[in-house]
C-alpha cells in the first residue's frame, strides 16, 4: 500500500480533510509520549525517547493486523514516528534550554 494514499483519494474526491484531526491527534499523543520518556531518563534520554514510543506504535499497528481490530496502517506508524522526532526536538532544543535558564 501507498503511504497516505487513502487520504489523498478521499480530498480529491470530497475536497474534505476530516482525516486530519484522527491524525493530529496521533501526532500530538506520541509527541508528548516522547517527551516524557525523554524527561523521565537521565542516560540515553533522547534515544528511549525516539525508540520506546516508535516500537509502541510498530506494536500497536502488528496487534491491530494480527487481531483484524482496528485499522492497521502504515500512514499511522508515519505519524507516529514524526510526532516522537518532534517531541525530541522539542524537548532538546526549548525545553532543555527553558531548565537551563531556570537554573542560573
Amino acid at each position: 500500500r501507498v503511504p497516505f494514499e487513502g487520504e489523498r483519494k478521499a480530498f480529491l474526491t470530497t475536497r474534505q480533510a476530516p482525516f486530519l484531526m484522527r491524525d493530529a491527534g496521533d501526532v500530538f499523543f506520541f509527541t508528548a509520549m516522547s517527551w516524557m520518556i525523554t524527561e523521565l531518563w537521565k542516560k540515553r534520554r533522547y534515544l528511549l525517547g525516539i525508540v520506546i514510543p516508535v516500537l509502541t506504535s510498530v506494536l500497536m499497528e502488528v496487534y491491530q493486523y494480527l487481531f483484524h481490530c482496528g485499522d492497521a496502517d502504515i500512514d499511522d506508524v508515519l505519524l507516529n514516528t514524526f510526532g516522537v522526532v518532534l517531541g525530541v526536538l522539542i524537548y532538546r532544543l526549548i525545553i532543555e534550554k527553558i531548565k537551563e535558564n531556570e537554573l542560573c
